[in-house]
């Protein structure tokens, strides 16, 4: 292998013209070899490492001296005495945030969560790319962070962005918070480890809730309604909604095959569900009703084709009949707890049944976990006495 020693001599060296590439070895640094192609000299970092050959690229010869280059390889000597891989210290430094977040956006479309693109993704892209993501992870401090969410510009002015930049600061820790489960960054603690959102956004925020009718003369006068829209779909999926509680999207997406009616069960496999857990709801003889009114056109119970109504069809419903300003449709599950809560006198079944009838999830995983396999009887219990109610009052 041809050497060098001094810079006069990588500067006069030319490579044959039957040559692609030749790699000089420097006789006075260990490590450090010129690799020469007809365009170009660059300096590598050639050394050993749990028995495999790796290389780093210094810099590009001669906006990179050759004593800059022997400096360079000295440091990374010194960390391979360290016990150090120096390819991974590289990597370790100059790992981006945009990086680390395209990582993560995997991990988390993997894992089918109905919110991914619109939610999700959508925050990273819009509020957290465009600010930080050619900078590196090791670079990023703590100010600068919070900052950037509590300055965040939204496109839509309602309201007073609480709820994105709460979102978006949460997406942003979880994806710092990677960086240290995955071992991207050996030793690696995030800046916002130990920091909560309410921390710093002191601001008053007034929780905006979904909207239900509350006077029992204008539900009446709501459920009435229904009955008028022509659209058999819609009109039954609203109907179907205010005697489930369950989800637009549930509701939108369901299928004939999830339905038992030997066992009269609504079984929603956990891909559909928003926490990922299979979800079993009895059916009332009022919903058995309407499903079995209704033509198979297709998979899709609620749909004439493959394709689900669309998210915003049902609210658009309920505008239409003249109830908007009153009701939506997320709000029927705000009417099924609050109206249930009231009357537990009345039905005497706990609040954690209405809960579970909702689908909504305990923080203590195993009664969780044993509470979604069993109570059937007592969800089918309140889910007629729950149907029984709205008949009553129409």
């Amino acid at each position: 292998m041809a050497s060098f020693v001094k810079d006069a001599q990588i500067k006069a060296f030319k490579i044959p013209n039957d040559k692609k590439r030749v790699l000089l070895n420097d006789e006075a640094s260990k490590n450090l070899f010129l690799n020469v192609t007809q365009t170009s000299k660059a300096f590598l970092f050639i050394y050993e490492k749990d028995k495999k050959q790796k290389s780093i690229t210094l810099g590009h010869y001669p906006s990179l001296s050759l004593s800059v280059a022997r400096r360079k390889a000295d440091e990374l000597r010194e960390q391979i005495a360290n016990g150090l891989d120096p390819q991974l210290e590289k990597q370790e430094n100059e790992l981006s945030f945009k990086q680390v977040a395209s990582l993560w956006l995997k991990t988390q479309e993997k894992r089918g969560l109905a919110t991914f693109k619109k939610s999700i993704k959508a925050r990273v892209e819009n509020h957290l790319l465009p600010r930080l993501a050619q900078r590196k992870i090791k670079e990023l401090r703590r100010n600068e962070l919070v900052e950037l969410i509590k300055n965040l510009e939204l496109k839509d002015k309602r309201g007073d962005g609480y709820e994105t930049k709460s979102k978006t600061f949460g997406i942003l820790k979880n994806i710092l918070k990677f960086v240290s489960i995955e071992g991207l960054i050996d030793d690696y603690t995030s800046p916002l480890a130990d920091l909560e959102f309410s921390d710093f956004f002191k601001d008053k925020h007034e929780v905006k809730h979904h909207r239900f009718i509350t006077d029992a003369t204008e539900l009446k006068s709501f459920l009435t309604a229904i009955n008028s829209y022509k659209n058999q779909f819609i009109k039954f999926g609203l109907k179907f909604g205010i005697y489930t509680a369950l989800r637009s999207a549930n509701v939108r997406k369901l299928r004939w095959q999830w339905l038992d009616f030997s066992k009269k069960l609504i079984i929603i496999p956990a891909n559909e569900m928003k926490m990922k857990r299979e979800f079993i709801l009895p059916m009332s003889s009022q919903v058995e009703a309407i499903l079995k009114s209704m033509d198979k056109m297709g998979e899709l119970v609620f749909s004439h084709n493959e394709k689900p109504m669309s998210e915003s069809a049902l609210n658009y419903a309920i505008k239409a009949l003249g109830f908007g300003k009153a009701q939506d449709f997320h709000g029927l599950r705000g009417l099924f707890s609050t109206t249930l809560n009231e009357l537990s006198t009345t039905h005497k079944l706990s609040s954690e049944i209405i809960e579970l009838c909702l689908a909504h999830e305990q923080k203590d995983a195993v009664r969780s976990a044993y509470n979604h396999a069993l109570r059937l009887d007592e969800k089918r219990e309140l889910m007629q006495f729950w149907a029984d109610y709205i008949d009553s009052l129409c």
